[in-house]
């Protein structure tokens, strides 16, 4: 999970960066992404590098994603809009926010069905 975690807080952080590039620096919301991105990679970090500290920061890191997806849900609600760069990153958003969120729930599953929760 913690090498999940910072694949997923890169694309993420790419994801922002690029959405802001693409939109000429008009809005810093375009950074959103990113910021989630450097927090659910930097919790990746520090559960590879302090095994002591893992279940805490995948614990944070799934959280994170957790948020990230129910930002990114708020498409929803925009697509009677049309499809546009602020659709599309919260589209990048849902996308990578499930794809650490499922197996993270998964991981916890099985680890207090191992008992070693």
């Amino acid at each position: 999970m913690p090498r999940l975690s910072l694949k997923i807080g890169m694309a993420m952080i790419v994801l922002g960066l690029l959405t802001y590039a693409l939109s000429g620096g008009a809005h810093l919301t375009a950074l959103i992404p990113s910021f989630f991105g450097i927090l659910i990679a930097t919790l990746g970090w520090i559960a590879l590098k302090n095994p002591a500290a893992s279940r805490h920061a995948m614990h944070g890191a799934i959280l994170l994603s957790l948020l990230a997806v129910l930002g990114g849900a708020r498409v929803f609600g925009a697509l009677g809009g049309g499809l546009n760069l602020a659709v599309i990153s919260q589209l990048g958003m849902l996308g990578l926010g499930l794809a650490l969120l499922i197996p993270g729930i998964q991981s916890f599953i099985r680890a207090r069905q191992k008992g070693s929760v």
